[in-house]
């Protein structure tokens, strides 16, 4: 025992105390983070059941870079206070409130990592950006994760706790002053030690660049880089990372953009300045056809549920019989994954290629043209609906920048009640739906409208007073149950407005915003998503089978409508083109640029990869080798297209101030 004593003794002597118990919370964070990467992998068994268990262990060391570098980032500040000369910890009142700081933020972070059990596989890739750009709603839906994922509620519990009692017998040691003697010179070479050492662990180690989340893609098999990424890490990292980080290589500016222009544009289109990629004008004026438009983006609708789409059974039977008189588009994809990455790409025809959402981030403010701008110049009564609470998920100010004059949200609708509510999001749908058709009643034709549904969305929850009329569906998921009530409340729409004078005058636009469950053994289903486009007095209905994408959405308006205005889509019209069909998407940390039946993958940093996903949807064979120039081609394609985007977005080269005032002299 004296022994014993006289080692401890001789260890403090050398080792500061709190450079022990800072080491001693390192190393126990350490093994929380790998704690919470096993249980991910077990929670998403499915997802990883081609893998190995040599990989998995590789995955799990290649994770603790990321592991350190995200609790070093979270606690900093705290070990630097806690590693002063002197330091003030060793008051009871300040050291209870630095504590309380530290447990509260470092519980933060195992929360998040649990929420990501939940959240990957709905879409294929770990939490980033999202508790910045929608907070409150990231707030919302946990709450409403409470009661579908309890285990997970109470297994966060249960670490909290245990998290709490270990710190607090680790640091309960800096405060016994009779056992620390203070060496001023001994503390303050350790400080700058462990300042120097964080830094180091940040960064990730001594390489030339820190490490970033490409880094955890060390193998060809995608999924064990979303394995070792650490959830705080990826949060923490996606707060700088607002655009692709100069990812994106220099290009020759005319190059580029002479491809974009041969991609996008018409063939009675043109440029109207040189240095603004996307702004053009037909130069053919024609008579506009004075239709209303009322735009549908329905919320999580994915094309493996729908009938017209191929699905069997079906779980929309309204849009399916909807879809015979229409023109529906059956190889069409979201621009994103989640709402906030959609309704820029629907309402102005800007992808979200960055690395965050355009909606929420400092670049939504750059000049547009948007859909409500441009109908409102045509005479339009432009006006956007949305069942949630006004300002839910910044919709009001971004339809509102795209030029809509009207935002309606769930306050403005008559005879509120608790009945009428899902007690989570907003107003169900077939109440809200009912409501919009009120409203078209009162506006001035024409009129041009963007209608924003609800469901399905967690919680995925029915109205009471019709869960009987889905009673034969019992035995169905919860999300084919919840998307049925939609395709119902559309039907409850379209009921009510046939019977309108309007009705016969009116495109509607039906879209998915974005899958809610994508099938995760087939790429496409990771975006595919319904476009249906009905309005018999003007379009022949039909079936296009051809790629698109929701940036489409607003040139395609315009030429059916024979609008002759200038804008600056960054899509192309879906009819009367004859420029080749493509789409760009972020999957997975890759750009992929899509024709009708290749796909063309990279991640910019290392040589990608073509595949032919319509025959190969598990993307299982690479056709690089066999088609060489197919793939440059395409590469190519991308770059461009890459290049213009991100120039056009963050220098503000969308559009020009004079362009807006023409719009509202």
């Amino acid at each position: 025992m004296g022994e014993r004593n006289e080692m401890k003794r001789n260890l403090n002597l050398f080792f500061p105390k709190t450079f022990l118990v800072t080491l001693a919370t390192v190393l126990f964070l350490l093994f929380i983070y790998s704690l919470l990467r096993l249980g991910f992998v077990i929670y998403n068994r499915p997802l990883f059941e081609s893998i190995s268990p040599l990989q998995l262990g590789m995955a799990f060391v290649h994770g603790l870079r990321f592991d350190l570098s995200g609790l070093l980032m979270l606690n900093a500040a705290f070990f630097t206070i806690y590693n002063l000369p002197k330091c003030p910890i060793r008051n009871r009142i300040f050291h209870n409130i630095i504590f309380a700081l530290f447990c509260l933020v470092n519980l933060t972070g195992i929360f998040l990592t649990l929420i990501d059990y939940a959240y990957y596989p709905v879409v294929l890739r770990r939490i980033s950006y999202e508790p910045f750009v929608v907070p409150v709603e990231s707030l919302t839906m946990l709450s409403g994760m409470v009661g579908d994922y309890g285990m997970l509620l109470l297994l966060g519990i249960a670490i909290g706790a245990g998290f709490i009692l270990v710190n607090h017998k680790l640091f309960s040691h800096l405060k016994r002053k009779q056992v620390y003697k203070f060496y001023f010179l001994r503390d303050s070479i350790f400080l700058i030690l462990i300042i120097g050492l964080m830094v180091l662990g940040i960064r990730g180690g001594l390489q030339s660049k820190p490490i970033r989340p490409s880094h955890a893609f060390f193998s060809a098999e995608r999924s064990l880089g979303y394995v070792s990424l650490n959830t705080p890490f990826n949060i923490i990292i996606s707060f700088n990372q607002i655009m692709p980080a100069g990812r994106i290589p220099l290009c020759d500016h005319n190059d580029s953009r002479r491809t974009v222009q041969e991609m996008l544009y018409r063939p009675d289109e043109a440029n109207i300045v040189s240095y603004l990629p996307f702004l053009r004008q037909p130069v053919t004026t024609v008579s506009p056809e004075k239709f209303n438009v009322v735009v549908f983006i329905m919320e999580s609708w994915s094309a493996g549920y729908i009938g017209a789409l191929g699905a069997d059974p079906s779980a929309t039977p309204f849009f399916d019989q909807l879809s015979f008189n229409g023109l529906l588009f059956t190889n069409f994809i979201s621009n994103g994954q989640r709402s906030v990455e959609a309704i820029s790409a629907i309402v102005a025809s800007i992808p979200n290629l960055l690395s965050a959402p355009i909606v929420g981030s400092r670049f939504e403010l750059k000049k547009i043209l948007g859909m409500g701008t441009i109908f409102a110049h045509q005479g339009y009564g432009t006006s956007f609906h949305h069942g949630a609470k006004t300002g839910s998920m910044d919709f009001d100010v971004y339809s509102r920048l795209a030029g809509f004059d009207n935002y309606f949200g769930k306050e403005d609708i008559i005879h509120q009640s608790r009945q009428i509510e899902d007690g989570t999001w907003g107003i169900y749908d077939h109440i809200f739906f009912s409501d919009v058709v009120s409203r078209l009643n009162r506006f001035q034709q024409p009129f041009c409208t963007v209608v924003y549904s609800l469901s399905p969305h967690d919680p995925l929850k029915i109205p009471d007073e019709l869960q009987s009329k889905f009673a034969a569906f019992a035995h169905e998921d919860r999300y084919r149950q919840a998307l049925r009530y939609s395709d119902y409340s559309l039907r409850i729409f379209f009921e009510q407005a046939k019977t309108q004078q309007w009705f016969n005058r009116t495109i509607f636009v039906i879209v998915g915003d974005h899958p809610y469950n994508p099938n995760h053994k087939d790429f496409l289903s990771a975006f595919h998503v319904p476009l249906l486009i009905f309005a018999p007095a003007l379009i022949a209905p039909g079936r296009d089978n051809r790629i698109a994408s929701q940036v489409d959405i607003l040139p395609t308006l315009l030429d059916l409508l024979r609008i002759s205005r200038a804008h600056s889509s960054m899509g192309m019209s879906l009819v009367h083109s004859s420029a080749e069909r493509f789409a760009v998407v972020q999957y997975q940390g890759r750009y992929c640029f899509l024709t009708d039946d290749f796909v063309w993958l990279s991640n910019l940093d290392q040589p990608g990869e073509l595949y032919n996903y319509r025959l190969d949807p598990q993307l299982k064979r690479s056709l690089t080798k066999d088609r060489p120039s197919q793939a440059e081609w395409l590469n190519q394609k991308l770059l461009s297209y890459l290049c213009e985007v991100t120039y056009a977005i963050t220098q503000d080269k969308i559009c020009r101030t004079e362009d807006l005032r023409y719009y509202h002299p």
